[in-house]
């Protein structure tokens, strides 16, 4: 795997290859066209990677878990994004990337934690996850890119906003108290950790995710989450984030 540069959604100066001036005649190049009769790989090229997960937490249990959210069950996980044809980390571009999900559920304590910022961190435990993702670059990804990356280490951590994180956040939301930060341990995977993460957490009952009289789901104060532990609840965090290989 490549060293990856950060690109942050929103703020980022996209740099590659000077483009050929519109209306140039490829007939005016000084080399001779030669037509290219090479077969296209098999698979699917990889040019940028972004991360998010989402767990339910169950303070009595001190446990990560699933939670029912709508009827169905909903795995703790922490998603790898994969993309191509320039795609840049929008989780909406359905076309241009795939998932792979790593489950939490017997996540244990991290041990990578530095510092005071993080209020709780969690590793996975079980190597499970699975992936909608097409055939990808056997060299790079091996012959099952879930074994291949359940193999590395992986955590999520749920703490104080960063200032680079605040910064980017503040003018895209309404209410900023409902928002915290955290880390998501990449760093066997991207060679350093993603910090500009931010989440909401969700009330639940018995696990699973409650409502309001107009059908939304109710968000916990962040200044609520951390009461010397975390809050029962189901915690989604994304990432402005995404870097390219």
């Amino acid at each position: 795997m490549q060293r990856m540069s950060l690109l942050v959604l929103g703020l980022c100066a996209c740099k590659g290859h000077d483009p050929v001036p519109l209306g140039t005649d490829p007939s005016d190049a000084d080399t001779e066209l030669v037509e290219d009769t090479a077969q296209p790989n098999p698979w699917q090229d990889i040019s940028s990677v972004a991360f998010s997960a989402q767990f339910g937490y169950d303070r009595d249990a001190d446990a990560v878990t699933a939670v029912t959210f709508t009827g169905s069950t909903v795995r703790p996980t922490i998603e790898v994004h994969l993309g191509w044809d320039g795609w840049q980390g929008s989780v909406d571009d359905t076309e241009r990337h795939c998932t792979v999900a790593i489950f939490l559920e017997d996540a244990s304590e991290s041990q990578w934690v530095v510092g005071d910022r993080l209020w709780r961190a969690f590793d996975p435990q079980n190597g499970d996850g699975e992936t909608d993702c097409p055939e990808l670059d056997p060299s790079v990804y091996g012959e099952d890119v879930v074994d291949q990356l359940t193999a590395l280490e992986w955590g999520i951590g749920v703490g104080d906003l960063t200032e680079d994180t605040r910064a980017w956040l503040e003018p895209q939301v309404v209410d900023l108290g409902e928002y915290f930060g955290g880390t998501l341990h990449v760093t066997d995977f991207l060679g350093e950790d993603d910090e500009m993460i931010y989440g909401r957490a969700y009330a639940v009952d018995a696990m699973e995710v409650q409502t309001d009289d107009s059908g939304q789901i109710i968000a916990i104060p962040a200044g609520q989450v951390e009461l010397d532990d975390l809050a029962t609840g189901w915690y989604v965090l994304s990432s402005p984030a995404y870097w390219t290989i």
